[in-house]
């Protein structure tokens, strides 16, 4: 599975940040990134879906493309691998469809 975008790190990050378009090898640069990326998908995403909408699969994929897509390739795709960050666990592959 090493040979998957969404299995590999970024050469220089000590196995510590997920490949990514930007070239970030901190950490603490990594999580930054991902939180003003999240305070920006939040805001458009707030337009996007009003209280009475119903969540599928494909609006959580595409929120994921909102945050995500402009630091990793693999953003708003089913994974192949299981991911955790810290003691946190990531949905696990076997839960949801190829």
């Amino acid at each position: 599975m090493s040979g998957l975008v969404e299995a590999r790190f970024e050469p220089g990050s000590n196995n510590s940040v997920l490949k990514n378009k930007s070239g970030i090898t901190d950490s603490k640069e990594m999580d930054k990134a991902e939180a003003e990326s999240l305070i920006r998908a939040t805001d458009v995403l707030f337009h996007e879906y009003d209280s009475e909408h119903r969540f599928t699969a494909d609006n959580i994929c595409h929120m994921h493309k909102v945050w995500l897509g402009d630091i990793y390739e693999w953003a708003g795709q089913y994974r192949h691998v299981n991911i955790s960050k810290g003691d946190f666990s990531f949905a696990m592959r076997h839960r949801y469809p190829s």
